[in-house]
């Protein structure tokens, strides 16, 4: 069976109540970013909009990072 791939996850920030989502490189280096508040369709849609393009970058972020991260 083959294992599904590991996706970044939605999730909320407890001190600020908004939505996360953090990218990982293969360097091991991460970048949060806050999506707006949590549950919200604005959010659900800044996640989405962010997954496509790491999905499209072949999961390695340079695309969701900005410039010289």
């Amino acid at each position: 069976m083959s294992r599904r791939p590991n996706l970044p996850s939605y999730r909320k920030h407890k001190q600020s109540g908004q939505a996360i989502v953090t990218f990982r490189l293969p360097s091991g280096r991460g970048k949060d970013y806050l999506l707006g508040p949590h549950g919200s369709e604005q959010s659900k849609a800044e996640y989405a909009r962010l997954l496509t393009e790491f999905q499209a970058d072949g999961r390695r972020g340079e695309k969701v990072l900005p410039p010289g991260w």
